[in-house]
């Protein structure tokens, strides 16, 4: 079984565990995109390289947890590939909807909320 690149920018970093599994950290990395404060629990990615940048994990997990992943996302994000900073294409979940309602954290990273 071959495993694949995740990039995890927001709840995942800091409570993975049940969610992905077993999985191996490889690297930490940004994309260029903005990341929204959707609430208190969980921010919104939007693909943008003028914005900047967006910062998380990237992680190798085996493919059949993708469904669980996407039935846990739900329909508010969709599942795409990405080039990240250190030339690996990988995984990441995008938010779908407007982030006009929504407060940009400057920062790119969930971690900090800022």
């Amino acid at each position: 079984m071959e495993l694949e690149y995740l990039f995890i920018y927001g709840v995942f970093r800091e409570a993975s565990g049940p969610i992905l599994g077993d999985y191996i950290f490889c690297d930490r990395a940004f994309v260029f995109g903005g990341l929204w404060k959707v609430n208190d629990f969980y921010p919104g990615f939007k693909r943008n390289p003028f914005i900047g940048k967006v910062w998380g994990d990237i992680v190798l997990v085996d493919p059949s947890i993708f469904e669980k992943l996407d039935d846990f996302e739900g329909n508010e994000y969709r599942r795409a590939k990405i080039w990240t900073s250190i030339g690996i294409e990988s995984w990441i979940y995008e938010w779908k909807g407007s982030v006009s309602d929504y407060e940009l954290i400057t920062s790119g990273d969930w971690i900090i909320r800022k």
